[in-house]
């Protein structure tokens, strides 16, 4: 998970520690909560005004 990918300066607030999980978990077909019932820590919330990502969010 080192290596610099092409991408990497585009910013959309998710977390590259956070996709490295999500691939982890992927690999062992385990799912991710839908965001709507509860944050999963991604990190994009940090480009939104009131740190929510959508109206009506439950932040942890």
């Amino acid at each position: 998970y080192d290596e610099i990918l092409p991408w990497d300066f585009i910013d959309i607030g998710v977390d590259r520690k956070y996709l490295e999980v999500e691939n982890e978990k992927a690999k062992r077909a385990e799912l991710t909560q839908n965001c709507r019932k509860g944050c999963t820590g991604c990190g994009v919330n940090v480009n939104f005004k009131e740190g929510k990502c959508f109206e009506g969010a439950l932040c942890n």
